[in-house]
């Protein structure tokens, strides 16, 4: 009798949201740090350098953000040296942030805790799988799992 393996590589903890942000690669290009000003709708760290500002770092519109303070995500829009304009106002001055290029290597995911996983498909199909049980193997190429409708907790992306 045969047995399917699926070998992990890389993974991440998945925090659901509601917004175009899709799941971070945990090898994607990113750049993190804190925040020092205060603009509505951007992201303002003026203490960037010459050589490690967004422009320098390449980031570019449809990049996503990662505000790790409060955990909301948002997408690129605008760049400059450093600022990035975005989508949603999502960052005040003191907060954390991580800017991350998209991935189109989508992963698969592990539920941990009992519940309902909503996602959206790399082919972008929205789908809500109902009572998925804890310790689950979805094999499912997702770009996200929504906030909206998912009860379940302790949810992986891995590839």
């Amino acid at each position: 009798m045969s047995s399917d393996k699926y070998q992990v590589s890389r993974c991440i903890a998945v925090i659901p949201t509601d917004n175009d942000a899709n799941i971070q690669f945990p090898g994607a290009a990113s750049i993190s740090g804190t925040t020092n000003g205060t603009t509505a709708g951007e992201l303002v760290n003026t203490a960037l350098t010459s050589a490690n500002n967004f422009v320098a770092s390449g980031v570019k519109p449809g990049w996503f953000v990662h505000n790790t303070t409060d955990n909301t995500f948002t997408k690129v829009t605008g760049v400059k040296d450093n600022s990035l304009r975005l989508a949603d106002d999502i960052m005040v001055s003191g907060e954390t942030y991580v800017v991350y290029e998209p991935y189109t290597n989508y992963p698969v995911f592990y539920v941990g805790a009992t519940g309902d996983v909503e996602v959206v498909t790399d082919g972008g199909d929205t789908i809500l799988f109902t009572g998925v049980l804890g310790g689950t193997w979805m094999p499912v190429k997702i770009k996200k799992i929504n906030a909206t409708n998912t009860t379940a907790t302790s949810i992986v992306a891995t590839w």
